[in-house]
């Protein structure tokens, strides 16, 4: 998101070009972006218990992750090694379209599961007759509609005004001249802000109410056959908990450090230049950590990757899992255990 220009000439650019220690963690970086997200989603085609309604959403999230690994952060490895942009204007043009979707659209899959969360929760019923793929999908289109919405008319209106920008050496959203409602400010309030303080308060309703039911499931816990079916719920509530607990934590840590920077930035009118692209790789890497952050906190994931590795589950423990929930998966909420209870 922060097309800056950091040099003005080619001959200045070449002593301050990236060094090599850095251009080797870059690499490394889109390295692990690509293959681990790719290897998620192989994974999810390939494997019968990951084709759940809630693991689609993390579908989406990996497919948008590995777009940006695939395409945003080679385009931004390049600006970073020359220290200025070194490509066409067309090479600008596409790499802004996706540094503006695919990752702002990854944050908007985050939301997607905090609402999931919430309605599971609070209207177990509801969320018993509604969970199904169409579902998944509907909220996670409105994620893509919003972002796209928001997007797209700021994304023309500068492309159209501002594209001839590599006699420049340089690529950028932000130019002079441009009117309020086309810059990248109301931009990144929508898809940046606005995603994640809405995951924020979605994860603390969601804390509160496992709260709450837990005292309740200690008081109903006379009956065992309404205890056994509880005990079920409570193990899938738990694990949808800790993977989205684990996406939030690395999507704080990972944009943090950028807002800061350009919160300084905005307020100082200082460059900040180093300390903008050293956090914007950090946000890139968000794009490498949530398939990490997925199979931490996920059961099904870490059997279904022992499996693809040809490593031989425990077979007590998927018996009792598969005896207790036959063609169904521990991230599959309630309307499963509706179905076989």
């Amino acid at each position: 998101m922060t097309m800056s220009n950091n040099s003005s000439t080619v001959t200045s650019s070449e002593q301050d070009r990236a060094p090599p220690r850095a251009t080797f963690f870059i690499a490394l970086l889109i390295i692990i972006t690509v293959v681990s997200n790719l290897l998620f989603i192989v994974l999810f085609f390939t494997s019968r218990r990951l084709r759940t309604p809630f693991n689609i959403y993390l579908l989406n999230i990996a497919i948008n992750d590995f777009l940006t690994g695939l395409i945003d952060m080679p385009y931004y490895a390049v600006l970073t090694y020359y220290g200025y942009w070194a490509l066409s204007d067309l090479h600008c043009s596409v790499w802004m379209f996706f540094d503006f979707t695919v990752d702002l659209v990854s944050l908007w899959g985050l939301v997607a599961v905090s609402v999931d969360r919430v309605w599971s929760i609070t209207w177990p019923v509801s969320y018993c007759h509604h969970n199904s793929f169409k579902k998944a999908f509907f909220l996670i289109g409105c994620g893509w509609v919003i972002c796209y919405a928001s997007m797209l008319p700021g994304y023309i209106y500068t492309r159209s005004h501002f594209a001839n920008q590599s006699v420049n050496l340089s690529c950028e959203w932000i130019n002079d001249g441009a009117p309020s409602w086309a810059s990248s400010i109301p931009l990144a309030f929508v898809d940046i802000f606005t995603p994640v303080i809405l995951t924020v308060i979605c994860y603390m309703i969601v804390v509160v109410q496992m709260g709450r039911l837990k005292r309740q499931r200690q008081i109903n816990a006379q009956n065992d056959d309404n205890s056994r079916r509880e005990s079920r719920r409570k193990k899938k509530d738990r694990q949808a908990l800790l993977v989205l607990t684990a996406l939030i934590v690395a999507c704080v840590l990972a944009w943090v450090p950028w807002w800061v920077c350009m919160f300084l930035h905005l307020v100082t009118e200082e460059e900040y230049s180093v300390c903008l692209t050293v956090t914007y790789w950090l946000s890139y890497g968000l794009s490498g950590a949530n398939p990490f952050m997925s199979g931490i906190a996920s059961s099904d994931v870490r059997y279904v990757l022992k499996h693809f590795c040809g490593r031989k589950p425990n077979r007590g423990r998927v018996s009792a899992i598969s005896a207790k929930h036959t063609g169904g998966n521990g991230m599959t909420l309630h309307h499963h255990s509706s179905n076989h209870d």
